[in-house]
């Protein structure tokens, strides 16, 4: 994937976190981004993940390995 595109990308595993065990990790990258939850996207192969993500209101995609991930618009 092409993470070019987008303006910041973070790893949770640079913050030493699970995103599985760590749900306060969504809002943490929330708060350090000074955005808007919901201007804000989430890409991830866990659906346990994507639903911790949707709970503090981001965007979600749910990525499969091996699939072409192909984003046209973030509305």
């Amino acid at each position: 994937m092409n993470l070019s595109i987008f303006d910041v990308v973070l790893f949770s595993y640079d913050y030493r976190l699970l995103k599985s065990r760590n749900l306060n990790f969504f809002q943490m990258i929330v708060d350090k981004l000074k955005l808007p939850a919901q201007d804000c996207l989430m890409i991830d192969d866990s659906k346990k993940n994507i639903e911790h993500a949707k709970k503090v209101g981001l965007k979600v995609q749910l990525y499969k390995k091996g699939a072409n991930l192909k984003i046209t618009s973030f509305n």
